[in-house]
């Protein structure tokens, strides 16, 4: 008996570190395989939670295709990601260290240089694990072969990031499979919790889910270039509402049936007009603000309106509880936010009585409070 205890606990230690020198050759042969590669082209089925909004959850699909240089660069590029059944659609296409990006919903698009190339997430995904192999290996962990959409795959739980902060336990744990036979990824989650800044500033404390899965992978096939047209599309904007300019008609629709977004807030004499996103990390760094000036403003003849016009009724509602946020808050079109010529969000307009832009600021800063507060004094003690 103790010799059969000796000799399963000797297989025992043998297989762990057998599984440990499997690590770097597992990682280093899918690396090469997707080096030698001269195209590629996969589906991604993703799910992902929105980190500002907790149980908005965003599905969709990403169709890849790729073709390489000799040396191994990108040569050419195209992704085109539905999420959520249309409500955001989108085409990339990376051609000639260029990358043009269309939004196939608002019919716009731009166009950047991109310096260095670009990569199939497949790529980043084992690039990433190996980097992290080289500087702390103790960070990755392989378990059992498991299976995947019925193939052979090797399992890897890799801990990114683990620590216990101010009582908090703040991590980035990813789990990645790669499938043995054509020693590709098809599997990728990533979990985690902790801290996040905006440009210096505490947004919160996040937590993160992302789950994604690699389908219709196929290697080596012809892949021709799509000519990149822009028929149809303008280029998106880049510079909001000038100062002075009178403010386009607010056409909004109220996403709760209350007093606090009652539609006649519009008729206030003094708005703060503000353009925002559920998804955008800058926004939770102005939510607070726009709650402390609803408060100091609640009994003077000033409103905010602040209006979303990229997400549905249910992802504002949920996000207004989420955030507690206090002020008003409607559903707008994309033309309104088209018309309103918005750059990115948050966006602000203080708009006068003859609604007359007094104030037309793009994204959040430490000044912005104090600067806002000073603007609708001024605009207030004209109409007393």
């Amino acid at each position: 008996m103790q010799r059969n205890c000796c000799l399963f606990f000797f297989i025992l230690i043998f297989n762990i570190e057998n599984l440990k020198a499997q690590i770097p050759q597992v990682l280093n042969n899918s690396y090469a395989n997707l080096k030698a590669l001269k195209s590629l082209s996969y589906c991604t089925n993703f799910t992902e939670e929105n980190p500002f909004n907790p149980g908005d959850f965003f599905r969709g699909t990403t169709k890849s295709q790729i073709s390489y240089n000799d040396n191994s660069s990108v040569n050419f590029k195209k992704e085109e990601r539905n999420i959520n059944l249309g409500q955001i659609f989108t085409r990339e296409i990376y051609n000639n260290s260029k990358l043009h990006t269309f939004d196939l919903v608002d019919s716009t698009y731009t166009k950047d240089d991109i310096k260095g190339g670009v990569k199939s997430e497949l790529h980043e995904i084992i690039s990433g694990t190996l980097i992290l192999l080289r500087k702390n290996p103790s960070k990755i962990l392989q378990y059992n072969d498991t299976l995947f959409n019925g193939k052979k795959c090797y399992q890897f739980l890799i801990k990114a990031y683990d620590t216990l902060a101010n009582g908090n336990h703040d991590y980035t744990f990813k789990t990645v499979l790669i499938e043995k036979h054509s020693l590709m990824p098809v599997y990728y989650k990533e979990i985690g919790a902790g801290t996040a800044f905006k440009d210096g500033f505490p947004i919160g404390r996040l937590k993160f889910f992302i789950e994604k899965s690699f389908i219709d992978i196929k290697v080596n096939e012809l892949i021709v270039d799509t000519e990149i047209k822009t028929d149809g599309f303008h280029e998106l904007n880049t510079s909001m509402l000038n100062v002075g300019e009178i403010a386009p008609p607010i056409d909004v629709i109220p996403i709760a049936n209350d007093e606090l977004n009652d539609i006649s807030v519009l008729k206030a004499p003094v708005k703060l007009v503000v353009f925002g996103s559920t998804t955008c990390s800058a926004n939770p760094l102005s939510n607070p603000m726009l709650n402390r000036l609803h408060s100091k403003y609640s009994t003077k003849p000033f409103s905010i309106v602040n209006i979303y016009t990229g997400d549905k009724v249910e992802q504002i509602t949920k996000y207004v509880q989420n955030n507690s946020l206090k002020f008003p808050v409607f559903f707008g079109t994309r033309l309104l936010r088209a018309k309103f010529k918005t750059v990115g969000t948050p966006n602000f307009y203080l708009i006068d009585p003859n609604g007359r832009i007094v104030a037309s600021i793009s994204g959040y800063s430490n000044s912005l409070e104090e600067e806002l507060t000073t603007k609708i004094d001024t605009l207030l003690k004209k109409i007393y």
